[in-house]
């Protein structure tokens, strides 16, 4: 089945089915969401809450709602201190997005399994990621980890690295990562702690054997 619809708009850029009507959603480069039925081929409905391009649509599975995520024409506001909170509420899913990527990234374990941040770090994050700083730190913190994961033979690699590079320069030139947060690349003390058990574990076995042979 072959169904044209025309409406004006740039392009289209994401599409959903609904999972029980025969309902299609779409979301515009204009700024616009629609609801059509493919059946009967007729606009159901249409949303403008966007003041930007609607990068993507999806309906909820059984749920009467949908969700959309688009770019906003004012977004350079977010540079202004008194929208500072509000700059980090939009980077926070950003936050986590980087973070899922590091641990995905170069990581055979996708192909074996689920892998997503374990729930003690997407607390830590939560609670963390307050202030510009702390957007910053944890952008800084999962960018180093990507780095250390590219593989040099990876043809894509120079260009993973060009992009992690200036991801680095810019949260340095922020000046701020000083106040930063750490968030995966801190010194645990709880896996000093096991180390130094080992060690003494491992030492008390060494001095057991050494005086029972001389016993």
């Amino acid at each position: 089945m072959l169904t044209k619809f025309e409406t004006k708009s740039n392009r289209v850029k994401g599409l959903s089915f609904h999972t029980k009507r025969p309902w299609i959603l779409a979301s515009l480069h204009s700024g616009v969401i629609q609801i059509w039925d493919y059946r009967m081929g007729t606009l159901i409905d249409r949303f403008e809450e966007h003041d930007g391009p609607v990068r993507g649509v999806h309906f909820h599975i059984s749920q009467p709602l949908f969700v959309s995520g688009g770019t906003t024409t004012s977004s350079l506001d977010f540079k202004y201190e008194e929208n500072s909170e509000k700059a980090v509420q939009c980077l926070n899913d950003l936050v986590m997005a980087i973070g899922t990527l590091a641990l995905c990234y170069n990581n055979v374990g996708v192909f074996r399994g689920v892998v997503k941040m374990r729930r003690g770090l997407t607390a830590k994050v939560i609670d963390r990621t307050n202030t510009m700083a702390d957007v910053y730190g944890a952008f800084y913190d999962f960018s180093c980890l990507l780095k250390s994961k590219v593989n040099s033979n990876d043809p894509n690699a120079k260009h993973t690295n060009k992009r992690l590079d200036e991801i680095l320069k810019t949260c340095k030139d922020s000046g701020v990562l000083h106040k930063r947060k750490p968030y995966v690349l801190e010194d645990k003390p709880i896996y000093k702690s096991m180390q130094m058990i080992i060690f003494f574990i491992i030492l008390a076995v060494i001095i057991s054997f050494y005086f029972g042979n001389k016993a």
